[in-house]
């Protein structure tokens, strides 16, 4: 598993990737966290109707690009690059809905 940390206009985010094969096919999977007090507080998104966002995608390239792009839709432009993850000592926080449905999420 590999960790992203970004910040956004509107929120500092984390985004996890890592490979998993689904059936007999290798997919890259990315889970998307909103993180508070300097990532002391580890959100995970999640849909209205309490699904965790998660993207797939053929390769991690394309995962995280479309992480990146879900992340800037909801909270703004990307401000800097990526950052290192150290949250060993973070909390689990109550989730963040910022979507109606995951399906909403296909384009």
């Amino acid at each position: 598993m590999t960790c992203h940390r970004m910040t956004f206009a509107a929120a500092d985010c984390l985004i996890e990737t890592e490979a998993q094969l689904i059936g007999r096919v290798r997919a890259w999977v990315a889970r998307l966290f909103v993180l508070e007090d300097d990532g002391a507080i580890v959100r995970p998104i999640i849909s209205e109707d309490r699904q965790p966002l998660t993207l797939f995608a053929s390769n991690e390239r394309t995962v995280l690009r479309s992480a990146i792009a879900c992340l800037a839709d909801r909270f703004g432009a990307a401000h800097g690059p990526e950052r290192g993850c150290s949250l060993g000592a973070s909390t689990l926080g109550p989730p963040v809905v910022i979507v109606t449905s995951v399906e909403s999420l296909s384009r």
